[in-house]
């Protein structure tokens, strides 16, 4: 993956999985699983993804209102 934006956009998901200890399992010698004690007050990393996203959206459609009005300061052709 080449473009540094990308590459930051994919650091900064896998870091959330990374260090996501609330939804962690734990596999035990015997097979079986036991889910970590992480921080259970915290967002676990699908939480933390949506939240990423909404903000994303949110910012996408602030600069698409934006760029629809056209550059500050010009009159529209028909005033």
């Amino acid at each position: 993956m080449e473009p540094k934006a990308l590459q930051a956009e994919l650091r900064t998901l896998l870091d959330m999985l990374l260090n996501d200890q609330r939804s962690a399992w734990d596999m035990l010698p015997d097979g079986s699983y036991v889910q970590r004690d992480g921080n259970k007050d915290g967002d676990g990393a699908h939480q933390q993804m949506i939240k990423w996203a909404e903000g994303r959206f949110a910012e996408a459609n602030r600069l698409r209102r934006r760029s629809a009005r056209g550059p500050r300061g010009l009159a529209s052709a028909d005033e």
